[in-house]
């Protein structure tokens, strides 16, 4: 097996990561910041640091075969676990049954993945994962978005904890427009097309150039912000009728993650990083933007609530499995 990186790096990476979100976590505990300004950092991360890391790392990249398959990789094989988890949850409430679904899929690698692979990995390993993310970016807002909507409650229905009475929601009907608008206004995926048009085009951005250096500076905070951010969002609060559905959520994406990257990682005839990054890609924590798509569709608060104690559960159980991997494959 090939050692990309000595185990004290790696372990020196996980280590400051954990110190920095426990500081988030801390910073929110103290009332030094709250759960509205972690909002705030978080589209300051959205917006301008990690569409600056994008830009200044895709257009200098060498375009080769690997990389150009990996949004369909991400896409594609995303597919097979989402049918999976319709099969499993089909006899679900509607609603119940759409939160389930979108949080069974998709990938949280703007606010998660890309300090740590920075970290270990360098600017390679940071390639990778975010031609990964071109297809998630498609999945979160494509699928996850119509998903969360086909399933979002509807007029007459009885809303979890609450009567009939209070139910009372307007009709849901999928918004094509907005599906659209969310899609090809996503600053990050706005900042992948940029980025390769401009490496196809005149072969990337000058290093030496004041633009590259403008990119560089802003993009240098994004590691340190996103970690703050995900210690600022922690929070674990599991109603005990809630276990066994997390529970299945979990197993359909970690066994199912788990699966599908072994696989990928035996038998694609890749280098071993882009294999590991691939492997890695598929037990990431579910994307952020699963709570604002279950508020506004409507869904019950329990279910909200449902859906942010998932999203915490799996920011770390990724963490302790990414760690976990990541040293086996170095030993």
């Amino acid at each position: 097996m090939v050692v990309y990186v000595d185990l004290s790096t790696i372990n020196n990476q996980f280590l400051l990561s954990m110190l920095i979100i426990a500081l988030g976590f801390i910073l929110k505990k103290l009332k030094l910041l709250s759960t509205e300004d972690g909002a705030g950092l978080s589209k300051l991360v959205i917006n301008l640091t990690l569409p600056a890391l994008i830009l200044k790392t895709i257009s200098n990249i060498e375009l080769d075969f690997s990389l150009i398959l990996l949004p369909f990789i991400c896409f594609g094989l995303s597919m097979i676990i989402l049918i999976l988890s319709y099969f499993t949850f089909k006899r679900e409430k509607r609603h119940l049954k759409g939160i389930l679904l979108i949080t069974s899929i998709g990938f949280n690698i703007g606010l998660f993945a890309y300090p740590l692979i920075e970290g270990i990995f360098g600017a390679t390993g940071l390639v990778y994962v975010a031609m990964f993310d071109v297809g998630n970016a498609f999945l979160i807002f494509g699928i996850c978005y119509t998903l969360a909507s086909i399933f979002a409650p509807r007029n007459g229905d009885e809303r979890i904890g609450e009567s009939k009475g209070a139910s009372n929601l307007k009709k849901s009907k999928l918004d094509k427009k907005y599906l659209i608008k969310r899609i090809f206004m996503n600053i990050p995926l706005i900042s992948y097309i940029v980025a390769l048009i401009i490496n196809l085009s005149i072969g990337g951005i000058n290093e030496s150039s004041f633009i590259f250096g403008f990119l560089d500076v802003i993009s240098k905070a994004n590691e340190a912000l996103v970690l703050v951010i995900l210690g600022v969002f922690l929070n674990f609060q599991i109603k005990k009728e809630n276990v066994k559905k997390i529970l299945k959520v979990l197993i359909i994406r970690y066994g199912g993650g788990l699966g599908i990257g072994t696989i990928l990682f035996v038998f694609l005839p890749f280098g071993e990083l882009f294999r590991t990054i691939v492997l890695i890609s598929f037990i990431l924590p579910i994307g952020m933007a699963v709570l604002p798509f279950s508020v506004q569709n409507n869904y019950d608060e329990n279910l909200q609530k449902l859906t942010g104690t998932l999203t915490n559960l799996t920011i770390v159980i990724s963490f302790a499995l990414m760690w976990i991997i990541i040293t086996l494959l170095n030993l």
